[in-house]
């Protein structure tokens, strides 16, 4: 099969014979003229044609490729995604794990996250005693269980029942703070 692309290509038929008109077809005075012109047209076609068997290989092949292209996409788009989804997994087990920088509420720097959990349990304890001051109160962990108060109670609220009974912002400086420090760990 052949694409006709210029109508010039068929200007042969009328080789040998003169019109006071442009040789082509439309302007053929003369049928038996028009009726040599495709029937030129006609073998000329079939001469640089093409068989039906090419032409439905070829076919084949456009929509074999086609094919082939949405598979490899969905390949690529499958493979795009499973990177994503590993990149967020890895992002997830860093924060999970407390071994990646966050902003920092209380100091406002980027801190690791048990250096970040820590300081804002601190500061969240402003009732709290520091270890010193529960020290110093001359009194052993049983006495202080004795008293009544819950672990919650004697952390959150010691400074209530032993100490001055002061609110304060207690800043514990992230040099401090120990991986598994109290307040990191569930």
């Amino acid at each position: 099969m052949a694409v006709i692309e210029n109508i010039g290509d068929f200007d042969f038929a009328y080789k040998g014979y003169q019109y006071p008109l442009p040789p082509s077809w439309k302007y053929a005075v003369r049928q038996q003229d028009q009726i040599n012109w495709l029937l030129q047209a006609v073998l000329k076609v079939s001469a640089e044609g093409v068989s039906a068997d090419y032409l439905s290989e070829q076919i084949a092949d456009a929509v074999q490729s086609v094919t082939n292209g949405y598979v490899n996409a969905d390949a690529a788009l499958k493979q795009y995604l499973g990177s994503l989804i590993a990149a967020l997994e890895d992002e997830l087990s860093k924060l999970e794990g407390g071994i990646t920088a966050q902003r920092n509420p209380v100091t406002g720097m980027r801190d690791y996250a048990y250096q970040v959990s820590k300081q804002m349990y601190d500061m969240l304890r402003t009732y709290a005693c520091t270890w010193d001051e529960l020290a110093n109160t001359g009194k052993t962990w049983d006495e202080l269980k004795a008293s009544g108060h819950s672990w919650f109670e004697a952390d959150m609220f010691g400074n209530i029942y032993w100490g001055d009974g002061q609110q304060r912002a207690k800043l514990t400086p992230i040099d401090h703070i120990d991986v598994n420090t109290p307040g990191y760990t569930d």
